[in-house]
């Protein structure tokens, strides 16, 4: 309002701010209303967050202009205010006392005679006041284009996650999440839900060791082009994380020649936050909220997200998947 940013970086901006509580419901502020929207899956939708009053949802975007200072009264019109206040007064003492004379004179047999029967009336029900219905999506959350923000509980099987079942593999929506079983040797098995996320992109998931050896992998993907070209960042339950390219079908560590110690990994049959950025030639990864790698390579631009889980001599490694999100940055 102040001219200091536009509209556009304003609203660029505010589609930066998400909150997520513990169900995984993703909520944002719409830019042009000023209310809470809840994320469903597919639509913005307005909405009171859990926990938080009806009456302090909503805030005009913008702060009103500052009233114009009241102007003091004269002393005269104050006196005015004052004997005009005394002669109502005054008039409501008299009214009040030939009220009382002319009820003390009549008779009360006469009085019941010509007053009519009392009705009792019920309160007026006042209208519930409700916020009104957007009638369009928020500006808010996927910002200028819909597509550009992907929210997955996997509560719907059609969201749109690759699936396959047989003897040494299964990518499927299972308890909740989505399951990577992988049950032969040296081998990484992915999935992607068919989307295409232009330039830059942040990730993020929870990934849970369901069963099968320490001496896994599992992650994300970022930027597939296809089956043999793509970016990796992987974790494995003994606590190793790295990122990986695979280029022209061959794989290759970029953070180092292999996996690296990590301490912020959650060891064994544990859940893991995994939050991946790609910005630019820049590609990070970030374990339960600690910076575990970072590096620089431009051999992909854009492309579809996936997660990814695979084994190394023990075969069984069993991942479950959930609260992934993958939004352009």
């Amino acid at each position: 309002a102040s001219g200091q940013i536009t509209a556009e970086e304003f609203e660029t901006r505010v589609n930066e701010i998400t909150v997520t509580n513990t169900d995984g419901t993703l909520w944002q502020i719409g830019v042009k209303t000023g209310g809470w929207y809840r994320f469903d899956g597919q639509n913005w939708v307005e909405d009171t967050p859990p926990g938080l009053s009806p009456a302090l949802i909503r805030s005009p975007p913008f702060s009103a202009p500052p009233l114009s200072p009241v102007q003091p009264r004269s002393q005269f019109f104050n006196w005015l205010w004052i004997g005009g206040g005394l002669v109502v007064v005054a008039i409501c003492c008299v009214a009040i006392g030939v009220g009382v004379i002319l009820v003390n004179r009549i008779n009360p047999s006469e009085l019941v005679s010509v007053m009519p029967s009392a009705t009792i009336r019920p309160p007026t029900a006042r209208p519930a006041v409700t916020q009104p219905v957007a009638t369009q999506s928020p500006q808010a959350g996927p910002g200028f284009n819909p597509n550009s923000m992907f929210v997955d509980d996997f509560s719907n099987p059609n969201s749109g996650w690759s699936r396959v079942q047989n003897d040494y593999k299964i990518t499927n929506y299972e308890n909740g999440g989505f399951r990577i079983w992988v049950n032969k040797e040296k081998l990484d098995v992915w999935a992607t839900p068919g989307r295409n996320f232009n330039g830059n992109v942040g990730i993020e998931v929870d990934a849970t060791k369901s069963g099968g050896p320490d001496d896994n992998d599992f992650g994300v993907i970022c930027r597939y082009k296809d089956s043999d070209n793509f970016y990796q960042f992987l974790i494995s339950s003994d606590g190793y994380a790295g990122i990986a390219r695979v280029k022209n079908g061959d794989q290759s560590f970029l953070s180092s020649d292999k996996m690296e110690p990590a301490a912020a990994i959650h060891q064994g049959a544990a859940t893991n936050h995994i939050s991946v950025t790609c910005i630019g030639s820049t590609l990070s990864l970030s374990i339960n909220g600690k910076d575990v790698a970072s590096v620089n390579d431009s051999s992909f631009t854009s492309g579809d997200v996936g997660l990814i889980a695979g084994t190394y001599n023990n075969i069984g490694v069993d991942i479950l998947f959930d609260n992934f999100t993958a939004s352009e940055r």
